[in-house]
């Protein structure tokens, strides 16, 4: 491996793995509040101020895209 492959398969993994806690985070979130201080790039919407179905169809668009981008990184990744 070269270092410019190393570098940016250290950064393809310090993204997959940042995305991964991300995803976590998600998956723990209710709609009645945050189980901690979330860092969520999305979240910048008043949750808990949107139907429970606008919200659950958020959370779950949130869930998917992020799965979809894990896998995309993990191919790049694994063809590096």
């Amino acid at each position: 491996m070269t270092p410019e492959q190393y570098r940016k398969a250290t950064g393809i993994m310090n993204t997959i793995d940042s995305y991964k806690k991300e995803l976590q985070a998600w998956q723990q979130y209710t709609y009645e509040g945050v189980v901690s201080p979330l860092q969520l790039r999305m979240c910048t919407l008043a949750l808990n101020h949107i139907p429970s179905g606008l919200f659950i169809m958020f959370k779950t668009e949130c869930i998917i895209s992020l799965q979809l981008e894990i896998a995309r990184m993990e191919k790049e990744l694994a063809s590096l």
